[in-house]
Formats: C-alpha cells, structure tokens, sequence
C-alpha cells in the first residue's frame, strides 16, 4: 500500500470536514472521498465504495452506535480486502469486541488526530504487506490463549517453551505478557525477575538485542523469559507499539518465540495475536470451556485469521471424561489436534517447586504430550518412536 484510497462517512458534513483534515496531516499520501451518511444507511452507499476502490472505510459512530455494526460487518463480507476504522467515543471492552466480531480492524477515539490516524493506516498497511508477501519470520511465534480463566495456558506455555529448548539447540523466548496477572516465571524458576517487560520498554528507542536479553530471565543456555510486571499499575505503561517492537525484535534472535496472553482480549493482545503464526486456544472438557472456546473462535474469525492459524488443545485431559474429544470438537465446531493428560500431582509439584515438568518428571504423560508437541513443531520424529529406534540401534 503505497497511495491509498480513503472513503470517509459521517452523517454531519462538519464531521467530514474535521476527519478529512485530520486524515490530511497522516504523513502518507491518501486519495480521500467523503460521503455524508448516517452509518446505518451505508449499505445503500456501497457501489460509491466499490467505484472508489477503497482500501480503507473511515465510519463516525461519534456516539458508539452499536446498531452501525450490523451494516459494517455486510460491508466487510461484500469488500473483504478493505479494512474497516471506527471513530467512536464509546470505548468499553464490549463495544470493541463488538467491533471486531463485525471485522472492524480499529476502533480510534472520536477526536483521533492526524497521528492516531497515520499510526492506525500505518499498521493496515504493515498487515497488507504482510499478507501480500507472505515472508517467513526468521523465528516463529507461538501465542497461548486461555478459553477461560483457569485452563492452564501458562503452564503450557512455559512448559512447551522448555521443551523446545531441551530437545535441541533452538532459541527459545517465553514473553508473559498476561500483564496485570502474569506468572509464566513462576512455572520455571524459584528465583524473582531481576527485570520485567516494563523495564524491557520503559526507553523503547535502547531497545536491542543486548538491551532485551539485559532484562530477561535465562532458564537454561537457549531459554530466555521476559517477565510480567510485578506491580499491576506498571502494565498499563505498556503500549500495543511495545508489544510490535519486542516481538519484532525477538523473532529476528530466537527460532522460536512464544507469548502467554492471558484471558482478555483487548487493544493489546490482539496487537500480539497478528504477530502469531500459530494461536494454541487452550481449553478443558467442561460446558463452559466449550462456550467460552465458540466465542473465542468467533473473534479469530471476525479478526479475519485463517483457520489455520489457530488450534484447539484439550488440557488435563482424561480419556473418561463426561465430555469426549468428539463431542467437544462438534460443540466447538473446531477440531482438537493436541492432548495434554491430567496428571494434577505431578503438574502442582512442578508449579509448587518452579520447576518445568520435564525436568522434575520426565516419564510422567505430561511431560511426554509436552515433548511430543514439541518434537512435532520441530519437524521431528514423536519422542517414543525415536526411544524405540534408539533402541533397535542399539541392540544391531
């Protein structure tokens, strides 16, 4: 996206003018069409839209019009290559998730200025480019997601980073970036952060490689971790422009990079999931998991994910579960391609100790499912079919 094409709507002419001036001082050069409509009415506005081949819809829900939604989302199926930006002062959790369920790409303030609209043009553009040259990533990001508060997404997390790294000679970095709640260093050390994210960013123009692995926690030689914020207040310093230059940077240093999310989903969090080549949306054989997975998976799509990009894992498994792995897939409507058994005695001495589960109970399933997924993201043979060819080797 070099010139774009920027089609604005707003049911006040005024409106139209303010925007326009505002888009006019974005440092790119931008082909603007105004059209005065209410924003429900837009529907009956589209072939101006497809006559001006826009790539990008400025709407103004000055009052967060929920009801504009509805229209915006048919609009978003008719033209699925232009991005969507909502101007709105209502700036609740729900009316964003609302926004992105219709595929909205940014939610911005109604007084946005000519910087909040060349930082939110600058990152469509970023994502077009992205997709457009569909460039491999010197390392990939892994992000976990819990379904529901509780699933053990941190646990998994912390736990598959470790067994990446001990399999071989990968580069692995875990980034908490729960930060308000975050305990992914507890999973794997005994010891306290000597440094957190928020130290991590706190002069974002010193940000290196030297500067980042300053402030990380090494678990072992190609470990690193990068903490949460002890105090919860200091996580609200942390921008969605942070999280796009630690995991640029991090990719570019480790194979593997994986980020630990938490439950909610905000500005933030999405920011990270576009960065993800693999989402891993954690869950358990329970009603409301199943619920909280469909609706997890219905914002995967409205952010326009491919399917592939996401993957179900049914944690603490147990084969006489009251839900079985068939009957979860059918609720959720997605498959579950990865198992992690439950084992809560040997998940709580590994948790209780800051111990990784490999480390402290080696033959236990837990570590063997951890293994196994690890072996697969690695392009290796499953961990007992290479013991068993060892084996044979041995023996000739």
């Amino acid at each position: 996206m070099n010139d774009l094409n920027i089609a604005i709507a707003s049911a006040d002419k005024s409106r139209l003018d303010e925007i326009g001036l505002a888009l006019a001082s974005a440092k790119r050069r931008l082909r603007v069409t105004a059209m005065q409509c209410a924003p429900q009415r837009l529907g009956a506005m589209s072939s101006q839209l497809s006559q001006h081949a826009a790539d990008i819809l400025v709407v103004d829900c000055r009052d967060g019009d929920a009801g504009a939604l509805p229209v915006l989302e048919q609009i978003g199926i008719q033209y699925p290559r232009m991005a969507m930006v909502v101007l709105s002062s209502c700036e609740s959790a729900d009316f964003l998730l609302q926004a992105m369920r219709c595929g909205v790409r940014e939610v911005l303030p109604s007084n946005a200025d000519g910087a909040a609209f060349h930082a939110a043009i600058e990152r469509i553009a970023a994502k077009a480019v992205k997709a457009g040259a569909q460039q491999e990533q010197s390392g990939k990001v892994l992000a976990f997601a819990s379904c529901k508060g509780g699933s053990g997404a941190t646990f998994l997390a912390a736990n598959l980073g470790y067994a990446l790294a001990a399999q071989g000679d990968a580069r692995v970095a875990l980034l908490d970036l729960n930060l308000q709640f975050g305990d992914a260093a507890l999973y794997l050390s005994d010891g306290k952060a000597a440094a957190t994210i928020a130290d991590a960013v706190q002069d974002i123009s010193r940000l290196d490689e030297a500067f980042l692995k300053a402030n990380m926690m090494q678990v072992r030689f190609n470990l690193d971790m990068l903490a949460a914020p002890v105090d919860p207040a200091r996580g609200l310093e942390i921008k969605p422009e942070h999280i796009d230059a630690l995991i640029a940077l991090a990719v570019r240093h480790y194979d593997y990079v994986i980020l630990d999310l938490g439950r909610n989903l905000d500005a933030l969090t999405i920011r990270a999931l576009d960065h993800a080549d693999t989402i891993f949306a954690v869950v358990q054989a329970t009603l409301p998991f199943v619920r909280g997975a469909k609706r997890m998976l219905g914002i995967f799509e409205s952010l326009e994910y491919p399917p592939q990009k996401v993957e179900l894992v049914l944690n603490r498994f147990e084969k006489d579960a009251a839900l079985s792995v068939k009957d979860l897939e059918s609720a959720c409507g997605a498959s579950i391609r990865r198992t992690v058994a439950h084992e809560p005695h040997v998940a709580e001495a590994a948790a209780n100790q800051g111990i990784a589960v490999m480390k402290l109970a080696g033959g236990s399933c837990i570590a063997r499912n951890l293994e196994n997924w690890a072996a697969d993201l690695l392009g290796k043979a499953p961990v007992e079919e290479s013991r068993w060819f060892n084996r044979i080797l041995k023996r000739a």
